[in-house]
């Protein structure tokens, strides 16, 4: 689901209008979505994206406007997974309520299983209900899920057994969108669940259960969303850089700033110079 975290990029630095949930190409920005030649692994994993990145540069931020852009642009419903409760806003998109569709929160499903174990079963139940299932699954912070679950050896079997079960669960859902829109459903209607995941993934944390965790997640999430630190800002700005992902026309060699204010605002920048010729507009979100 790369293609739905650069809708944001485009949407909030100005360099691209969100388009409605009627555009032909929803959920993937690829003009090629509707090809049967298209391979349906390497597509099925094409819309799967983890978001790497330290603590405290935007992660849940990020998949949190995510989860709202599919739910007030596009109309679909959105499970969002999290070990820790949010009860406001995120802290950077705290002072911009009024850009929040706060009736677009209606369409998102937040669930706060405790351990790696619930996450399972939640995950799990997903597409037991044909008129909630999902279009969208984010979970937040699943680095804290793999922490709980005990050594590496059996983080790396959580993670395996999760990243499965998720590539799973979203094929099948994907089918259940795919026949209730041909027995009749909105013209509109999504054909297509993805998934969103978040890690933490500290500067300089090469330990073997966060390696071996990784290296299993990467087998079912192609494309990934990485954040890093320009330390030129300080604790200000953070490069954006998305790889493996399908990427529309406009999207192609885009380069990406996330950065803060003094007031804490997250602010989106499209970066000149990095074989794109859009301007460096920028706007802070979600105004």
């Amino acid at each position: 689901m790369a293609e739905m975290l650069m809708r944001v990029f485009r949407h909030y630095s100005g360099a691209g209008e969100v388009t409605s949930a009627s555009d032909a190409n929803y959920p993937s920005l690829s003009p090629n979505n509707n090809n049967n030649n298209i391979d349906n692994n390497n597509k099925n994993k094409s819309s799967h994206c983890v978001v790497l990145g330290e603590a405290g540069c935007g992660k849940t931020a990020l998949l949190f406007l995510s989860a709202v852009m599919a739910a007030s642009e596009f109309g679909v419903r959105v499970v969002f997974l999290s070990r820790t409760p949010i009860h406001t806003l995120p802290a950077p998109l705290q002072g911009a309520r009024a850009g929040v569709d706060l009736l677009s929160l209606k369409k998102i499903q937040f669930k706060y299983p405790r351990s790696a174990v619930d996450l399972l079963r939640d995950v799990a139940s997903l597409h037991e209900n044909d008129k909630t299932l999902p279009s969208l699954i984010v979970i937040d912070g699943l680095d804290q899920y793999l922490r709980s679950a005990g050594d590496h050896s059996q983080q790396s079997l959580i993670a395996a057994r999760l990243s499965a079960l998720l590539a799973d669960t979203a094929s099948f859902v994907s089918q259940k969108l795919t026949s209730a829109r041909s027995d009749g459903g909105s013209g509109n209607a999504p054909q297509e669940c993805q998934v969103i995941i978040s890690l933490n993934s500290e500067a300089g944390d090469e330990s073997p259960a966060r390696g071996q965790a990784l290296s299993v997640i990467e087998r079912y999430f192609s494309a990934k969303c990485l954040l890093e630190r320009e330390p030129e800002f300080g604790d200000t700005a953070w490069r954006v850089r998305f790889s493996g992902a399908q990427q529309s026309s406009c999207d192609l060699g885009m380069g990406w700033r996330l950065m803060y204010s003094q007031s804490g605002a997250m602010e989106f920048h499209a970066v000149p110079g990095e074989n794109s010729q859009t301007p460096g507009n920028s706007t802070t979100a979600p105004e």
